[in-house]
């Protein structure tokens, strides 16, 4: 008897073509596309997609319907891109591209923020959206990214389902008390008009400065829908 799980089929799939999408955009943060990288990517997706097993035809049929499911799509597309994005950002020792930033061992304190991502969709038929600048304020300033393959502004594009990502670079202090910063996304479209987001962000001093991303460290937007200013009938 053998059993396959269909995700494996479906995630692959997205994430092969999602890395050939950012190469053919020239997305300047994405560094590798090895294999090794596309398989974390895989693995990152399949960590966090729910198994649909199947041992029969009629099982094969029955996955492949769900498959059409779009909003499953679109999670798993969200999901390989922050793979995808957290891979790309991570040190490795059998590849060239590094952070600059190394672990502090001078007894410094590090407020060392999270990956914050999110996506920005056409409110009018709720489509990802894409050409869309989102400049990332940290306290009424624009934030400084942990290295530069990061950018500031973003921009989100076809390939990326209309996410955009932002890691702002650690900020060293001296006492270890917790401290809120004011985060705001300042977004805007043509045709599309702007709007802004604004989220507190609490953080706990830390005794290392994180040179690579983790997985479990991140903070996700919540989405924003921006309208055509043409439209004649806009949402409210």
């Amino acid at each position: 008897m053998n059993i396959h799980n269909s995700m494996e089929d479906a995630v692959t799939q997205d994430v092969n073509n999602l890395y050939e999408s950012l190469k053919k955009d020239n997305i300047k943060w994405l560094k590798c596309d090895c294999e090794s990288c596309r398989l974390d990517t895989i693995c990152y997706v399949l960590n966090r997609t729910q198994p649909k097993y199947y041992v029969s035809e009629r099982g094969i049929l029955h996955n492949a319907l769900d498959m059409e499911d779009s909003q499953l799509k679109t999670d798993i597309t969200k999901l390989a891109m922050e793979g995808i994005r957290l891979i790309s950002g991570s040190a490795r020792a059998n590849h060239t591209v590094k952070s600059e930033e190394t672990e502090s061992e001078t007894g410094k304190l590090y407020y060392n923020f999270p990956l914050i991502m999110g996506t920005i969709y056409n409110g009018d038929n709720f489509e990802p959206l894409e050409d869309v600048s989102i400049v990332l304020k940290l306290n009424n300033e624009d934030a400084q990214m942990a290295d530069c393959t990061w950018s500031n502004p973003a921009k989100t594009y076809k390939a990326t389902k209309g996410s955009y990502t932002f890691w702002p670079a650690a900020i060293e202090c001296e006492k270890e008390e917790t401290k809120i910063f004011k985060l705001t996304l300042e977004i805007s479209a043509k045709n599309f008009g702007s709007t802004i987001y604004a989220v507190e962000l609490p953080l706990i001093p830390e005794k290392v400065k994180k040179s690579s991303l983790e997985s479990t460290y991140s903070l996700k937007v919540k989405d924003i829908f921006l309208f055509d200013t043409n439209s004649e009938n806009p949402m409210e």
